[in-house]
């Protein structure tokens, strides 16, 4: 017969066994899972980092600003993505105030929409395009962010109409006019090493009008992160 001490060793052992069996199958899991673009929060403990010898062209990108700024953001965002709309509603407005509306920047905008977790995402960036086709294309990126558990085709339609859209002609043009213009945004966010949203470069405009990419940000970072990223590259760009 065993002793009470034996016991108590044998059952250590076999927890002790179960713990390892389990955690060596999460491993195993995590490892033959395939990696896919996630939205995500504020990035690791680096806010930015360096990108070098990478030039863009953006000409489809949706852009506030000076048509002078020397400057130049653009972000990587998905529509139904709870972390870039929480930096739509909050961080972003506090960078338009001190470096787009100052003119020390253009703020430029690219869908990335992450289908596998955001049905939705793909339609309601047309949804913003087909609005700047009438001239109001922030006005529903605004509203898109402000409404992101409304995004079916059905909200789509009453934000076109609070927005005063004409109706016909946007239900007209939702029906495919914009999906090749934010499949080549996509394709553009892959291409750069986008893996989730949202994503954000900031570089200098060439006269060619292309964007030579300086700094990254990953995640929707706090303000303070956004400020110190954008006045070094103004810095050493001076």
């Amino acid at each position: 017969m065993k002793t009470v001490s034996e016991k108590l060793l044998n059952y250590a052992l076999t927890v002790a066994c179960i713990a390892i069996t389990a955690v060596s199958g999460v491993q195993l899991v995590q490892t033959l899972r395939p990696r896919a673009a996630v939205s995500a929060p504020a990035g690791g403990s680096a806010p930015d980092e360096a990108v070098n010898d990478l030039d863009i062209d953006v000409p489809e990108a949706p852009s506030r600003g000076a048509a002078t700024a020397r400057f130049a953001v653009v972000e990587f965002s998905d529509f139904q993505c709870p972390f870039c709309g929480n930096y739509a509603r909050d961080t972003y407005t506090e960078i338009q105030k001190d470096f787009v509306d100052t003119g020390k920047i253009k703020y430029m905008f690219v869908d990335f929409p992450l289908e596998r977790i955001h049905p939705f995402a793909l339609k309601a960036g047309e949804a913003a395009r087909c609005a700047g086709r009438q001239g109001k294309y922030w006005q529903m990126h605004d509203v898109l962010f402000r409404n992101q558990t409304a995004l079916d085709s059905l909200s789509l339609a009453k934000h076109a109409n609070a927005i005063g859209l004409d109706s016909s002609a946007f239900s007209t043009c939702l029906g495919g006019m914009e999906s090749e213009t934010v499949q080549r945004g996509l394709s553009l966010g892959k291409k750069v090493g986008v893996m989730s949203t949202p994503t954000f470069f900031i570089g200098e405009l060439r006269s060619s009008g292309k964007l030579s990419l300086m700094r990254k940000i990953s995640g929707a970072q706090p303000y303070v992160n956004f400020r110190s990223a954008l006045v070094k590259v103004i810095a050493k760009s001076s």
